[in-house]
């Protein structure tokens, strides 16, 4: 990411070869790549990649893709970097917040 908002925040910041958030407040940390989502807190850990996509008439599958630095959304300090997984015809987005991991 282009910027670091700070310890206090739950900031994404390269780390080790991947993009990483680490809650201060909840201790989740938050392991971003190709291969999608791995979270973790403490010694439970859980992998997430979005799959497919559709209506309940039809759903296509969803190719791995790397993420990419996006916008940024409103913070309770400025700006908070948005982390995007960009495919054709959908973007799943990714904030982390002090206290919250978002996706949408």
């Amino acid at each position: 990411m282009s910027q670091d908002i700070g310890a206090e925040t739950a900031a994404i910041h390269d780390a080790e070869g991947s993009l990483r958030a680490i809650d201060p407040v909840t201790g989740l940390r938050a392991d971003f790549g190709g291969d999608g989502v791995r979270l973790r807190a403490g010694l439970e850990q859980i992998s997430l990649r979005t799959a497919s996509a559709g209506r309940e008439s039809g759903t296509r599958p969803l190719p791995a893709v790397e993420p990419v630095e996006g916008g940024c959304v409103a913070g309770p300090r400025g700006c908070l970097p948005r982390l995007d997984f960009p495919r054709e015809g959908l973007t799943e987005w990714w904030v982390s917040r002090p206290g919250s991991l978002e996706v949408g």
